[in-house]
Formats: C-alpha cells, structure tokens, sequence
C-alpha cells in the first residue's frame, strides 16, 4: 500500500465512524390494549462500533413491555 492509499483508508474509516456515532434506533412506539396507555422505546444512539449493544437495549425494552401486555403500534411515515 503507498501512502496515498493508507490516508484514504484512514479518511474512509473516520468519516464511516462519525456516520456511526451519529445514528440511532428508531422510536418504537407500544400501546396497552386494556388501558390505553401509550409507552416508548428509543431512540438509542449507535456508539461507534456499539451499535449491536443500541439494538440490544431497544430490543429489551420492546421484551419487557410486550411482557406487560403492550403491542406494537405500526410505524407513522
């Protein structure tokens, strides 16, 4: 590799983690058919190369209110 292609490999990477820092998991929204009462997941930020650890706390979050009885509301667009 010559050094031209080392510093745009690191210009490549660093910019890729800045995207990365920046993003986030969606709002996922849950409502409790008997009560009516309307909750919320997210959003959680990707932290750099953590963004397994984001979808893991959004996913915990929807598990512990499907747990209690709330559904999934369809995504607003």
């Amino acid at each position: 590799m010559n050094t031209r292609s080392v510093a745009l490999f690191i210009i490549v990477l660093v910019l890729g983690l800045a995207l990365a820092a920046c993003a986030r998991t969606d709002t996922v929204h849950l409502r409790n058919p008997q009560t009516g009462q309307e909750v919320t997941c997210g959003p959680y930020p990707f932290y750099a190369l953590r963004a397994s650890a984001s979808a893991q706390l959004e996913s915990q979050c929807i598990q512990d209110f499907e747990k209690q009885g709330f559904l999934r509301l369809a995504k607003a667009d």
